[in-house]
């Protein structure tokens, strides 16, 4: 009973000292001003920086006009940022184009489409089966698409190398009220970044978008992706970047990418991940898939790579790396204290190459790497494809840690021309692009570094290497009994057979096999 009369003498003074709160469920009760003022000056001085109240449980009447401009204020800022995205949209869709192409069907074996250790995780963005083609059917024409989007009022369109390779016609589609399209001439590629450069014509001015400095490029800020996945033309999705410098994905051979959470999908790849001042941060290229399905994650070539490779195709026709001669590792925690290094990091110089420009430039073996023209580098895929979209005879200044010891050395940037040897006429009739070993190749191949030979990195589909089951990644050894060891001998060795028909020694991934190929 004592309880009872305690309790209720309590929440008689309770209710008589706070009764302004209990009236807020009152719409038509009024309460001073002042006094409410008085009630909540603790929170409101919490608030200051914020010159705007924020609610914490319910409000009097009197907060009402407060709390619609704030409430205002929201939807305002909701709006800017609504605008925002639909004026990214207006300028960009008139230049994101959609790519259909025509071609015949990729072998099962020597589809350099075709990745057993990528295809569970990765999708191109076709709207086909990748690999699944009977390489002893009759031919026929099938089709792809994908995205692509215009770089120059003149008409040059940027795309995937796998939306158009192999492709015997492009068909360009304009997203205006008309579908103009147009036949794309395909000018060149480089399947090592997975892009390529087409052209399209017409008297007047195309609209066209223009690339951002990724260096500009934040982690967190807006991204928008334009394309046409599923036939769906200028569809637009909105996410964020997620990350930049992915590597080691093995979707393309060099790999530097930007990861994003925008909603991509099949059709979606080859077109622009905008950012709010509509320029182009990168351009669509993978996603990683559960069972096909999109889970949030995708990857975009950045826009350093497609302006350096865009140039150099517009210029010469082709794409060269940039290659000072050294390999390289990755440096471990537990080597910091013996390298005098304060945490792992760049990529420590395990050999340098004799009359290589690094050698020239002061590089010696134990140098870790750790910067390349003022950009911090965190590991050896960084190192690699920063130097390798390097201008040939530019100066590039490696800042060096040796023994502890910081050096800047000048490295004049030289070209990896071996692996950018042409393939001979005889190569071309058997359908084979080769390479000439690199770690890089060895790694992603899983060779051991004295294994020697040419890697093969393309077979075209339909040709007597793909008829052949030879296949993209394979380590050809000798040509006709004789040893090859870089592009060069690989060709000189075709053509000294002088026949219809070569001998071939391989290791395919660790078993030899001898492959005989015939020229009808």
């Amino acid at each position: 009973m004592k309880f009872l009369t305690a309790f209720l003498i309590s929440f008689s003074l309770f209710t008589h000292s706070h009764a302004n709160i209990f009236n807020l469920f009152s719409s038509e009760d009024k309460i001073d001003q002042e006094q409410v003022l008085e009630h909540d000056s603790i929170v409101l001085d919490n608030q200051l920086l914020d010159q705007e109240p924020i609610a914490a449980g319910p409000r009097s009447p009197s907060y009402t006009s407060q709390s619609n401009e704030t409430s205002d204020s929201g939807i305002n800022y909701a709006k800017q940022l609504s605008n925002a995205f639909t004026g990214v949209a207006e300028r960009a869709i008139p230049a994101v184009v959609f790519i259909t192409t025509e071609f015949e069907p990729a072998t099962t074996y020597g589809s350099s489409h075709h990745d057993p250790s990528a295809d569970d995780f990765f999708n191109r963005f076709f709207g086909r089966d990748i690999g699944t083609s009977n390489p002893f059917t009759e031919a026929r024409i099938e089709k792809g698409q994908g995205s692509g989007f215009i770089i120059s009022n003149d008409g040059y369109i940027l795309t995937n190398y796998h939306v158009v390779r192999h492709a015997n016609k492009i068909t360009v589609a304009l997203n205006d009220k008309n579908g103009t399209t147009f036949d794309a001439k395909f000018i060149g590629s480089d399947a090592q970044t997975d892009v390529a450069l087409l052209k399209i014509d017409r008297e007047l001015p195309f609209p066209f978008l223009q690339f951002e400095n990724i260096k500009n490029v934040k982690v967190g800020e807006w991204a928008i992706a334009v394309g046409n996945p599923f036939d769906l033309e200028a569809s637009v999705t909105v996410g964020v970047v997620s990350a930049k410098g992915r590597n080691d994905l093995k979707i393309s051979d060099l790999e530097d990418f930007l990861q994003t959470d925008a909603s991509i999908y099949p059709g979606n790849s080859g077109g622009p991940l905008l950012n709010l001042d509509g320029k182009v941060m990168g351009m669509n290229t993978a996603i990683l898939t559960n069972q096909g399905n999109f889970v949030g994650i995708g990857f975009a070539i950045p826009s350093s790579i497609l302006q350096v490779t865009t140039n150099q195709m517009i210029k010469n026709g082709a794409v060269t790396r940039g290659y000072i001669g050294v390999h390289l590792q990755d440096v471990e925690s537990n080597m910091t204290g013996a390298l005098g290094l304060d945490r792992a990091k760049g990529a420590i110089v395990t050999q340098v190459m004799k009359n290589s420009p690094a050698q020239e430039g002061g590089v010696q073996q134990g140098d870790v790497i750790v910067e390349v023209n003022g950009l911090v580098m965190k590991d050896r895929e960084m190192v690699r494809n920063t130097i390798a979209i390097l201008p040939q005879n530019s100066i590039a200044t490696m800042t060096v840690s040796r023994l502890g010891k910081i050096y800047h050395l000048k490295v004049k940037i030289g070209a990896h021309d071996k692996s950018q040897v042409a393939m001979s006429e005889m190569a071309k009739k058997l359908g084979l692009v080769v390479s000439e070993m690199t770690p890089d190749l060895s790694a992603k191949y899983g060779y051991k570094k004295d294994d020697v030979g040419v890697v093969v990195t393309e077979v075209k589909a339909k040709s007597v290497a793909a008829l052949a089951r030879m296949r993209k990644g394979m380590l050809i050894i000798n040509v006709n009994h004789e040893p090859v060891h870089d592009v060069d001998e690989f060709n000189e060795a075709l053509e000294a057979s002088k026949g219809k028909s070569v001998f071939l020694l391989a290791n395919d991934h660790g078993k030899h096999t001898f492959i005989s190929l015939s020229i009808k």
